[in-house]
């Protein structure tokens, strides 16, 4: 490889590696294998960024919101309907609007930055190819609605993807934040009440259900994260509630004015998986009938 990105590196895929360390290791090799000829783009704001900036012999460019790196952004400003900062590098600088929200995806964006320019690309056409890049399903994602309240689909599955999910959330809601999510069975146990915490200390009130439960007792999944709600102080109102259409039609029904409703963990996906089958879901077909019902009633 001649170019090598990384982003980031939180806490995932322990189920297989086991600890978070050992799954530093895996990602590591990709930048200790580069020749010193190729190109490291790395995050800077990421603690595991500057270990693997230390230990590659490729040319390091980093990139982030720090003033030490050679790409980054600054006048991050995120709305409802996309986020704009300022990208300043060695050519100069250009004004961004991203057709996302959220600082996380500022992040992606300076990832992709950094590659073009690395190639050659001038911020103006840099600048040209992020202002054509349109919403990515299931990575929040507006469901169209005629109320005073929004409801979000999300993929976040992880601790960090929930606290940046959330946080942006936060940020932007004018009144109450509802959430509703679960965990994925015969996966990483020990994330469950991590994110039960996150979930209490960023959201007013939460529903927790299912995810993807594979083989594993729903109950049990729940009763994991329920254990993040008893021990955040302060936290917000919950309940669990495991069928998720159901969830996600109480969800909605509730919100009120300025309320957002986000729901995560699945995203983009078309089913939920119980182990020994799959069946049909849709997170936005549920929020779409769940509104339909809402706004006609």
């Amino acid at each position: 490889f001649q170019r090598a990105v990384f982003t980031n590196l939180t806490r995932d895929h322990l189920d297989f590696h086991h600890t978070v360390e050992a799954y530093f290791e895996v990602k590591a090799s990709l930048f200790t294998k580069l020749p010193a000829a190729a190109s490291a783009l790395v995050n800077l704001d990421d603690p595991y960024g500057r270990q693997i900036a230390d230990r590659t012999s490729a040319k390091v460019i980093g990139y982030g919101l720090g003033a030490e790196a050679l790409i980054r952004a600054d006048q991050v400003e995120t709305t409802m309907k996309n986020t704009e900062f300022n990208l300043i590098c060695p050519q100069g600088q250009v004004p961004i609007r991203l057709n996302l929200i959220g600082r996380f995806n500022v992040y992606n964006a300076l990832a992709a930055a950094a590659v073009g320019l690395s190639l050659g690309l001038t911020p103006e056409t840099v600048r040209r190819g992020l202002d054509q890049l349109a919403g990515v399903p299931g990575r929040f994602e507006l469901i169209p609605s005629t109320g005073p309240y929004t409801v979000v689909i999300d993929y976040a599955h992880t601790p960090d993807s929930l606290s940046n999910l959330l946080t942006t959330a936060r940020q932007l809601v004018q009144n109450r934040l509802i959430t509703v999510f679960g965990c994925g069975g015969n996966r990483d146990q020990g994330k469950r009440p991590l994110m039960g915490g996150i979930a209490a200390e960023l959201s007013d009130y939460t529903i927790i259900t299912n995810d993807n439960p594979r083989r594993e007792d729903p109950e049990l999944i729940a009763a994991q994260i329920k254990e993040g709600f008893l021990t955040s102080k302060p936290a917000g109102a919950y309940e669990v509630l495991l069928e998720r259409n159901a969830a996600i039609r109480k969800a909605v029904l509730m919100a009120k004015a300025g309320d957002m409703v986000v729901i995560a963990g699945k995203g983009h996906e078309t089913y939920q998986d119980f182990g020994t089958y799959r069946v049909h879901f849709d997170d936005r077909e549920s929020a779409r009938a769940a509104l339909k019902e809402k706004e006609e009633a």
